[in-house]
């Protein structure tokens, strides 16, 4: 292909102009990139750290809490422990009562003290009514049928348990599955024990007190505990604490098998775990449930992926950091988004394409000055060599006379005096 000089010229010019703009857009770029790689991770770094401090904190609160309820109920079973060693040991008098649970009928003796002298009351009921006031508890009493060595809830100080000849609780020395109940087996055997309970829909966690005759024999254990719904103020304490623009705290409590989830985003709700389930049908709150089983004390646990957001309907990439709290079967989470921590990332990336942006522009700019001002000047400079190579051509054809007409017909400087 026969490209003219000035072409050529013009082309030189402004590749050697261009160069430098090239070099610096393309340093950009992939200065760009490497910022975008180091930044994302300093970003994930950042919330991954925050985040397990912010579960940490919210652990020891409810740390504190726990070793605040404990220390309160071990003073209770003290009580308890006080006030029957003044007033006991009980024995079983000559009357008796029938008892009834469903279709259950047990036939129980009375329990009396033997110091009933030192008791205005007398009556088992009453004493549980003094227990409670002294212990500032919910109280249950518990009679052993010495034949089966059951464990029967026959009097407490709750206004929803029934005082009419009713069971509200059993507990045996095995599961209905042939297991041990290490329960029963405990109190039979005169050990103190903290534990919880399940009565009327209520949970409560406490502690049992064993109670024994003169001959050491077990005949009844006190209960003295809380209701778990003073729990639900720690409950939504944590579920109010907010992550960042929209992330925010959770909580998995509740019996095996009915565990709930408790959070506020989004107004709150609170639902069976089973039931949380996200765009692809995944468990994934379940699954989390499970695993924290394995956690060790003071072990977090992490997962991330992409969750549907509902008030919204939008895909946003989350991360959820965890931990399990034993004392109360807890699990204690936080769910942050990334996007609220990708702003830093926005911004300098945003900065980034504006720069190249204004520089390619830049370029456009100077690359048509430089061509307009190349050409122009190109043609100027190349003009004479183009036309004296003409000229030698028609010399070397031997065409004197055409080559003689090319320079008188040519007005520049340059061929004066050659014809």
């Amino acid at each position: 292909m026969n490209v003219k000089l000035r072409h050529k010229v013009t082309g030189l010019a402004i590749f050697s102009a261009l160069l430098p703009v090239i070099i610096l857009v393309y340093f950009l770029y992939w200065r760009e990139e490497q910022l975008s790689d180091d930044l994302e991770r300093v970003i994930d770094m950042m919330l991954g750290r925050q985040m397990r401090q912010i579960v940490m904190d919210i652990s020891a609160l409810v740390d504190t809490d726990s070793h605040f309820v404990h220390a309160r109920l071990d003073e209770g079973m003290h009580v308890v422990a006080k006030m029957y060693g003044i007033m006991g040991p009980m024995h079983a008098s000559s009357q008796s009562m029938k008892w009834r649970m469903d279709e259950l009928v047990v036939n129980l003796p009375d329990l009396v003290f033997d110091k009933k002298d030192m008791y205005d009351g007398g009556g088992i009921d009453e004493w549980v009514e003094e227990v409670a006031e002294w212990t500032q508890s919910d109280v249950f009493f518990y009679q052993r049928d010495i034949q089966n060595g059951n464990f029967y809830g026959v009097a407490s100080n709750v206004d929803t348990i029934s005082k009419n000849g009713r069971i509200f609780d059993v507990i045996s020395e095995s599961l209905p599955s042939g297991l041990e109940n290490e329960l029963g087996q405990a109190l039979t055997q005169g050990e103190s024990r903290q534990s919880s309970i399940r009565i009327a829909g209520s949970t409560y966690l406490g502690g049992f007190v064993p109670l024994v005759d003169k001959q050491g024999h077990v005949v009844a254990a006190v209960f003295v505990g809380l209701n778990e719904e003073w729990m639900d103020a720690v409950r939504m304490a944590i579920a109010r604490i907010e992550v960042g623009a929209k992330g925010f705290a959770w909580l998995i409590y509740g019996e095996d098998g009915q565990r709930s989830i408790l959070n506020m985003h989004n107004k709150g709700d609170e639902r069976k775990v089973k039931d949380v389930q996200n765009q692809d049908q995944r468990r994934i709150f379940e699954k989390i449930d499970l695993q924290a089983d394995s956690l060790d004390a003071g072990e977090i646990g992490e997962w991330s992926g992409v969750w549907r957001d509902p008030s919204d309907g939008q895909m946003r990439k989350r991360v959820l950091f965890y931990t399990r709290f034993p004392n109360w079967n807890w699990v204690i989470g936080v769910t942050g988004f990334y996007e609220d921590y990708n702003r830093p990332y926005e911004r300098i990336e945003h900065v980034f394409r504006g720069l190249l942006e204004d520089i390619a522009g830049s370029g456009l700019v100077v690359l048509l000055l430089i061509g307009i001002v190349a050409f122009y000047f190109g043609g100027k400079i190349t003009r004479p060599i183009t036309q004296l190579t003409r000229i030698a051509r028609k010399v070397a054809d031997g065409d004197l006379r055409a080559a003689s007409d090319m320079i008188e017909a040519d007005a520049s400087p340059y061929f004066k005096g050659l014809s």
